[in-house]
């Protein structure tokens, strides 16, 4: 499945599940660890999420464990 960002399309995202295979693109905002933090705290005190994100996509781009139990950056 192909996927541009934002979304617009009512019901696009709500097909998907774990394991599908995307083609990504378009607007795509990476975020790490504090980024979350500080946005679960934005959306928190605000109520609502930020409008740039509406439709938008994050992807998660943090270390990761190896399978020798290292840390390694991933994204």
């Amino acid at each position: 499945m192909e996927i541009r960002f934002p979304v617009y399309e009512k019901g696009i995202i709500e097909t998907l599940k774990a394991g599908d295979w995307l083609k990504v693109s378009g607007t795509v905002y990476t975020l790490r660890d504090i980024a979350h933090q500080r946005l679960i705290r934005e959306i928190e005190s605000e109520g609502e999420i930020p409008e740039y994100l509406i439709g938008g996509c994050i992807f998660y781009a943090g270390p990761a464990m190896t399978g020798s139990g290292r840390l390694t950056a991933i994204g």
